[in-house]
């Protein structure tokens, strides 16, 4: 048994002790560098927060592969897919996708899954999250964690599948091109209080740096948060069911171009 898988599950434990709070549940006391401004401040929803159920089972399907709430999880193949939907198809955003409850006015994808779990599900394939978070949004150097590819699927005309990589969904606004290719980091989040902050923020992965998000990305352009718009050539309209997935990446694989 390898020190990294006991590893994971140590952090799976650990995680399953925090409190199960509800979506966009009570914030904790924010500090002077964390505190969002502007078009960065929290976007939640108003109503109450429903309560989480209790964790589902993990189930075990057939050729290895697991079922765990509403996610897919292949650790022989190594990656996770989440059900979600295009949120934004025009404008300027600052993620790439947020849970259900999060900061949806500035993402381009609402993914129903709990972060929580998805946590979990992500640590079932080995993936281990950073241990240097960003200080503040926008903060001007990379992320660390482990390296993962991020591709977006639907259904096109036709009811023909069509798949891209994240980056390709973005508009970047300086060079008037898609975003570019590049590895993403499954920086994992922090726990501030006792309660795990992507769940409270709902905030998956995100294109202008976000202490709280689970996946970041290395590129300078993280810092400046006017950069980045839907790339309405490629998304599909608002509402159209998509599929996310988590690749793991090798670390020389890491794209550097």
């Amino acid at each position: 048994m390898g020190l990294k898988f006991v590893t994971n599950i140590i952090l799976i434990c650990l995680i399953s002790l925090l409190p199960l709070k509800g979506y966009g549940a009570e914030k904790p006391a924010i500090t002077a560098i964390e505190k969002p401004v502007g078009r960065d401040a929290p976007f939640l929803d108003k109503g109450p927060a429903p309560e989480m159920a209790a964790m589902p089972i993990i189930q075990k399907l057939e050729n290895g592969i697991l079922r765990f709430d509403n996610m897919t999880i292949n650790k022989q193949e190594g990656y996770v897919r989440v059900n979600g939907e295009i949120n934004m198809d025009e404008g300027l955003v600052e993620y790439l996708a947020c849970g259900p409850y999060g900061k949806l006015h500035e993402s381009i994808l609402k993914l129903d899954v709990v972060p929580y779990y998805l946590q979990i599900a992500l640590l079932l394939i080995d993936l281990e999250p950073g241990n240097n978070p960003l200080e503040f949004q926008g903060q001007q150097r990379a992320p660390k964690g482990d390296l993962v590819e991020l591709w977006i699927s639907w259904e096109g005309k036709n009811k023909i599948k069509v798949g891209c990589r994240a980056e390709d969904l973005i508009f970047n606004n300086k060079t008037k091109n898609k975003m570019q290719h590049t590895h993403w980091i499954f920086t994992g989040s922090q726990i501030l209080d006792g309660r795990f902050m992507a769940d409270v923020e709902q905030s998956i992965a995100a294109t202008y740096h976000d202490p709280f998000a689970m996946f970041d990305h290395p590129l300078e352009t993280g810092s400046d948060d006017t950069i980045y718009f839907v790339n309405k050539e490629v998304v599909p309209p608002k509402g159209t069911p998509i599929t996310f997935e988590i690749r793991p990446l090798p670390p020389l694989k890491a794209i550097k171009k």
